[in-house]
């Protein structure tokens, strides 16, 4: 946490790196100046045909690092120096030296890039959704900016597909939006993939074999083919993989194959025309390593201030895991198996049953008598629940000036220190506890698969050598995406502290490690139509005024390109379990229900010192098929055991029968757009706008879930049933709670502005090397219509959109060798989902919990309202309690407004009486009138005998409910229901108003008419967003000394923030602030108010029998202080943002004297550190903790080095041999990198990042 040591010492490894990589790289440039370098064998042949198109980037002009042109900043072949977009090409012949075949290994070099994984640079979220996600789909967990995913593309169209170099010639990466791709897409910008083609000009063939750490393998087989030299060629690709990681059972195997035709028929002079199609076709098995280690109850074991069980002899915290899926709980009314063996499949544990079910509430760990009880455990989070808990006591931070000054901050406002807040769930970080290194919790019962097929085709044409064009494009695609997870990722390492079972009986258990979990598992099949036209036109003025002459020179070239694209996207998600309960074949649980497991992964700890040397490991048995289970009904004591027998649905049954929920989604894209890009005045100003207009169109069925809806399996209710006839697209609700499907139409416009200025001719004569310096401005943007949403007020949220401003020089020098491009950037990303904890949604109940508060007393039962009591003078501590308390003159407040003092409204202090039912139509516009009893001098008397000192504890838990609330007789009671029922909503909704009322979604529900109020709220799909910005600079340099040496540096200066957090939200509140603490007193927060006491609206009881909980302190815990925690942190940084990145990459080729042949070459790869969280701060004025900015801590910096040696040979003049070996993170061990922090500055999460690995390569060509 206190990095400055370390990394002053990693920025001198840093530099020590650098050196010795260009000494090493340089070691023979005297000797060497004069060869030509290594081309990958795509550029090897001298005497290629090549017919340059403007729809496509001959790749044979790069040099070394340095790529000369691209599409992406155009959509046609366009000089990188007139482009003041941010993009980085990455050519064949870094790929070749760097060794990299996919995305994640690729981001780690390229420009304010980052990828996760275990050789990535970031972690892509820690929830279980976000870590299934980058297991399944690893090329989609990556970052640009700091800010978000990049959209991948093959050939420029949107793909699900991962890349892979055996097929791809170059790599476009474009920072930031650029409407000229992608009027929709992220505002990260957009990762290319340009797809390899038949060369036309003779027969090529290529083989790899590639081996490497954990029993890598690669083999690729490349054929080109020319059928007619110069017109027709056929290329196959073929591609088989395989590795195994230090996790045990953790593998990742993918096969794809490829085959690509290209054909240029000779139709005329200055005519050309090409038609290419490509179809690919993968499939992927894995079951990849867990980026992260399990979450922590271990260690709290060890953390001992008293003795609460004598026999376990540990501390325990609360069975606060229950709130925690994953984590040792009750099993909440389900069936659960148990595995006492971590190596071994067999269920049941000491000769046990094979199930065992748990069910019920606290369970007693201190031998006393069990009634119900779950499976209790101790706690990850480890504050605020026990006043032993040293994480909550200031004597912890003693020695810490900055913590102690907060909590004396937070002690002088009265408050009694019990923790900061905000602490997450701590994961374990000592291999010696558990070897997250070489062991998951799951093993071999978790796994990811991946298959797909694609097929693009394009035919283009241009005239008059290539003045006008046309291209017309199609790509489809289908794939399908599989994942299993046998705990999920929420799971951690527990210490059963049951020393009884619910039956009375000892826990053969107690004291041994465990994890528990539902297994969770997601099929997701996706399927992508697209369609592409377009037209170019060139107009050169030098062919109307000459060349050479005034005004050609001072109009130049103009190139107009017109596109017109239709895209479509549809996908299915079905999740299901892989296990699930069946009907009882003997009269026992008759309920659906998934099935918990729980592994015992290690034997009895309490004799251990500390929980250091324990060595756990995950569960290393394939769990196979759970056909039929006996499990125990186990009783509480006393009473007689029974089995029952149940049927268990496995995966190997099928999947039909596992469905736990399901998602369907449908879109489709229309774009026109127009791009202009000129060349003026006498080529030193180039000139570019494109204007698009995009359409889109979104439907989304209602989402669905096993709770016995109209869309589950009528064989057997409650399971899903995702191919059900009535589950459409136009369905409309059959049942209250199901909502229609969400449709969405956006339709937005977008531009782009761009101006690169170069130096005059003239100018640029008189500077030596050939130096050229230009300057360039750029301006896009783009919008991301993600998922419809709608604010506090029921409008539909503007969709996710990005914009960018980039300003770039660029310096080009010494004959064309050295080329630099630095940018100064500022991207910004609008209207992003932003997830306040609770905080947003519950304005909703909060408010619907306020209007039936008003009315909660107007609803008799018996056995609670004890009316006939004080109709008969008895005003004793016998009387029935009080559910609510708002006093008439706050109601009128409400209903009728504040112009009147309605305490003293003569007909409001008017009680009604027998025969009120007559006069219905004069009293239904009338203020509600007081109850009788709030007149009555002996009520009074006896209230006044309890009213003295209504804050006491005495009081508060002893007073009788007559003390707090007059009662009510029939009559009131009557006349209440009806004045209630019928108020007009223009009255219920008092200072709020239709439109806020409309927009929570409040509507009367007569039909469960009952203590709690009729008036209901649908929160439908209300989203809080926020802004997010990144900006900095960015470096690129690419220098080829010589022909045979290649350099590259890039390097990003990055503030990545969030801003305008809940803005619209906060509005809202804040416009209302009046009504949400009227009358609100945080000192009497926690106390239960009494009629007479009642100072506002904020005062009235939202629920429950003399519960403390009222509308103001609901609104200000659940959304309030969450607001302002959240409105607090505006300008923290993003998560994992590293200031500084940068990456040098050189390799050097021998071609003369005796190391001829050989190359060397390495990267060295920085990053400064980051911030990873915050320390905390009180707000005495709001009463909530929040992040103190001004107090980062930070993870160290670190410094990676990259090596590769190679050696080349041609043998019989025919076939060239090459050889490679690269060293990935010389010197390093598997360790972890912090990317979490708790407040009080220990770490809370870390990723694991993998050590040291090598691979080697050989490989011929012919």
């Amino acid at each position: 946490m206190h990095p400055s040591t370390h990394s002053r010492y990693s920025r001198l490894r840093a530099t020590t790196a650098v050196s010795a990589l260009c000494l090493l790289s340089a070691g023979g440039l005297f000797a060497q100046q004069t060869a030509n370098p290594t081309k990958p064998e795509d550029q090897t042949a001298s005497d290629e045909v090549i017919t340059l198109s403007p729809f496509v980037v001959n790749t044979s002009k790069n040099e070394g690092y340095a790529a000369t042109s691209s599409l992406a900043g155009t959509r046609l072949n366009t000089s990188l120096k007139e482009v003041a977009s941010a993009i980085q090409v990455v050519t064949p012949q870094f790929l070749a030296d760097t060794g990299v075949t996919n995305i994640a290994e690729l981001l780690v070099y390229t420009t304010n890039t980052e990828a996760s994984g275990l050789g990535g640079n970031y972690l892509a979220g820690s929830s279980a959704d976000d870590i299934n996600r980058a297991l399944s789909q690893p090329q989609r967990a990556t970052r640009v900016r700091g800010l978000a995913e990049a959209d991948l593309t093959r050939d420029f169209f949107l793909t699900d597909i991962g890349l892979d170099s055996y097929n791809i010639d170059n790599v476009d990466i474009q920072r930031g939006p650029n409407s000229i791709l992608f009027g929709l897409g992220s505002p990260a910008g957009i990762i290319n993939s340009n797809l390899k083609v038949p060369n036309l000009d003779h027969n090529k063939y290529a083989l790899e074999f590639r081996a490497g750490k954990n029993s890598k393998h690669r083999e690729v087989l490349d054929a080109d083919v020319t059928l007619i030299k110069g017109e027709l060629g056929l290329r196959v690709i073929g591609m088989e993989q395989g590795r195994k990681f230090d996790q045990r059972h953790k593998f990742e195997d993918q096969r794809r194959y490829y085959a690509a035709a290209r054909w240029e028929p000779k139709l005329g002079a200055g005519v050309f025309t090409q038609v290419t199609a490509n179809y690919e076709s993968g499939k992927t098995d894995a079951n990849r390593p867990q980026p992260i280690a399990p979450r922590d109850a271990v260690t709290p074991f060890w953390t001992t201030n008293k003795a609460t069980n004598p026999d376990v002899n540990r501390q325990w915290w609360d069975t606060y895991h229950q709130n925690y899926p994953g984590l040792g709980s009750n099993w909440w009314d389900n069936v659960g198996v148990i595995y006492g063996d971590p190596n071994s499949n067999a269920i049941g544990v000491n000769n046990t049953v094979q199930g065992m079910r748990n069910r019920g509430n606290l369970a007693q760990v201190d031998g006393g008598a069990l009634t119900w009880g779950d499976w209790n455990s101790l706690k990850f989070n480890g504050e605020n629940v026990d006043s032993g808990n040293p994480l909550g006591q200031a004597a912890t931070y003693a020695n810490d000036p900055y913590l102690s000054a907060v909590i004396k901050s937070y002690t002088d406002a009265g408050k009694n220190f019990s923790g900061f807040g905000g602490f997450g769930a701590y994961r374990i970080m000592d291999p010696g506890i558990f070897d997250f290194y070489g062991s998951d919790l799951e093993g071999p019962n978790a796994g990811q698969q991946e298959r797909f097929d694609a097929i693009n085709a394009t035919v283009r044409q241009t005239y008059l050598t290539n003045q006008l064009g046309w291209e017309v494009a199609y790509g489809k695609e289908d794939s399908r995406v599989n994942w299993q997870s046998m705990f999920d990722n929420t799971a951690g390492v527990d210490i059963d502290v049951n020393d009884f079972l619910r039956d009375g009986t000892r826990n053969p258990n107690v004291g041994r490690p465990y994890t528990i979990g539902k297994s969770r598992a997601q099929v997701s099949e996706r399927d992508r139509e697209a369609f592409r036209a377009t037209a170019f036109g060139r107009l050169d003025t030098a062919r109307f005024f000459g060349d050479g002459r005034f005004l050609s020179n001072l109009m130049g070239e103009h190139t107009v390109t017109l596109v017109a694209a239709n895209q479509r996207r549809q996908e299915l998600s079905r999740s299901y379990a892989k296990h699930r309960l069946a009907p009882s074949t003997a009269g026992g649980y008759t309920a659906t229900t998934d099935l918990w497991e729980l592994a015992y992964i290690g034997g009895d700890v309490r004799g251990a010192a500390n929980p250091s040397g324990l060595n756990l490991t995950g569960v290393q048995a394939q769990r196979s098929s759970l056909d039929r289970l006996s499990f125990f009904a186990q009783p509480p004591a006393g009473a007689t055991s029974r089995y029952f027998v149940n049927e268990v649905q496995d995966i190997n049954d099928g999947i039909n029968w596992l469905y736990t929920g399901a998602d369907a989604s449908r879109e489709q894209t229309k774009n026109r757009s127009f791009v202009w890009q000129g060349k003026m005045l006498w080529g030193t100003v180039y000139p570019l706008f494109g204007w698009r207009k995009d359409s889109f169109r979104a439907d989304k069925k209602p989402a669905i879930g096993g709770n016995g809806g109209v869309f589950t399996n009528p064989a057997f209710a409650g399971i899903v049933d995702p191919y059900d006839p009535d589950w459409t697209f136009d369905y409309q609700a059959k049942v209250t709670g199901h909502n229609s499907a969400s449709h969405r139409v956006v339709d937005a416009k977008n531009k782009t502005y761009g101006l690169v200025v170069a130096l005059p001719e003239r100018l640029r004569e008189r500077l030596p090397y050939n130096t050229d310096i230009r300057l360039g401005y750029n301006k896009s943007s783009n919008f991301n219509p993600t998922s419809a949403s709608t604010d506090v007020y029921g409008r539909q949220v503007p969709p996710t959109s990005g914009n960018t401003k980039d300003y770039t020089l660029m310096l080009d020098t010494l004959d064309g060798k050295l080329n630099v491009r630095v940018t100064k950037y500022k991207t910004e990303q609008q209207n992003v989902r932003y997830d306040l904890p609770n905080g947003g949604e519950r304005v909703f109940e909060g408010v619907q919990r306020f209007l039936n508060g008003m009315m909660k007393e107007v609803y008799y039962d018996g056995a609670t309202w004890d009316v006939q009591n004080y109709q008969s003078g008895k005003i004793t501590s016998a009387l029935g309690q009080r559910n609510q308390l708002t006093p008439e003159w706050a109601v009128n407040a409400w209903f009728f407004g504040n112009a009147k003092n309605w305490k003293s409204d003569p007909v409001a202090n008017t009680p009604i009486g027998p025969g009120w039912e007559a006069n219905k139509a004069t009293l239904i516009n009338e203020p509600l009138r007081i109850r009788a009893s709030a007149l009555d001098p002996s009520y009074l008397a006896a209230f006044r005998a309890y009213g003295s000192d209504w804050r006491s504890s005495a009081v508060q838990n002893n007073a009788p409910a007559a003390a707090w609330a007059p009662p009510l007789t029939v009559d009131e009671l009557n006349y209440r229901i009806w004045w209630f029922t019928n108020q007009p909503d223009s009255r219920w909704f008092g200072p709020l108003g239709q439109e806020v009322a409309q927009g929570l979604g409040l509507t009367r529900n007569y039909s469960v008419q009952n203590k709690w109020g009729f008036w209901n709220y649908d929160k439908r799909s209300f989203a809080t967003v926020s802004d997010r910005t990144s900006e900095g600079m960015e470096y690129e340099v690419t220098l080829n000394p010589t022909p045979n040496w290649r350099v590259t540096l890039n390097a990003a200066e990055t503030v990545a923030q969030a801003t305008n957090i809940a803005g619209d939200f906060n509005e809202f509140i804040q416009k209302y602030m009046d009504v949400w603490r009227s009358g609100w007193n945080s000192a009497d927060a926690s106390l239960f108010i009494s009629y007479w006491d009642f100072d506002g609206w904020a005062d009235s009881s939202t629920w429950g029998n003399k519960n403390t909980e009222d509308f103001g302190q609901y609104m200000n815990a659940e959304t309030i202080s969450r607001l302002e925690t959240a409105k607090a942190a505006e300008g923290k940084s993003l998560d994992q943002i590293r200031k500084w990145r940068w990456n040098v990459i050189s390799t050097y080729d021998f071609t003369r004297g005796r190391l001829k042949g050989f190359t060397v070459g390495g990267a060295v790869r920085y990053e400064d550190k980051g911030i990873i969280g915050y320390g905390p701060k009180y707000l005495r004025d709001l009463d909530v903790w929040v992040s103190d900015l001004d107090h980062p801590y930070y993870v160290d910096a670190n410094t990676s080095v990259d090596l590769w040696f190679a050696y080349r040979k041609k043998l019989r003049e025919k076939y060239d041999w090459n050889v490679q070996l690269n060293l990935y993170n010389v010197g390093q061990q598997d360790r972890l990198v912090s990317t979490s922090a708790q407040p009080n500055g220990s770490i809370r999460e870390a990723r694991i990042a993998e050590g040291m690995g090598w691979e080697i390569t050989t490989g011929f060509r012919f």
